[in-house]
């Protein structure tokens, strides 16, 4: 992964430089299982019931359910993973909830995206 992580630095660079007090994301599917959440400022997981998780891989990668089911037990489970979060998106909500989620949680980003501007702006 280092040449990943490496183009994440400079993406997050480029984008720093432009709008220093833009909000970066980055949708990494191993993040913490591959040590790459200790890059980043914030971790966000999308919970979601292990039978809605196997249907929505089945649709989106058109494989069998063993497949899905396979490829969900070779992750990290959910419950390790909710323990890096920062923030959790309830994901068997329903889309209009979600967003609702997923705004909260972008204009608290904004907001700490802002104030390390300020802070920065006071050390120079």
């Amino acid at each position: 992964h280092p040449v990943v992580f490496e183009a994440w630095r400079l993406e997050k660079e480029k984008i720093a430089g432009e709008t220093p007090d833009a909000v970066v994301i980055f949708e990494v599917p191993l993040l913490v299982e591959s040590g790459a959440h200790r890059m980043v400022d914030r971790v966000i997981v999308v919970r979601t019931e292990r039978e809605t998780q196997i249907r929505r891989l089945m649709s989106r990668d058109q494989i069998s359910r063993k497949e899905a089911e396979k490829r969900i037990d070779a992750q990290m489970s959910l419950e390790e993973k909710l323990r890096f979060a920062d923030a959790i998106i309830d994901g068997d909500r329903d889309l209009d909830e979600v967003r609702k989620q997923v705004d909260k949680i972008y204009e608290e980003l904004k907001r700490m995206s802002g104030e390390r501007r300020d802070n920065m702006e006071k050390t120079r």
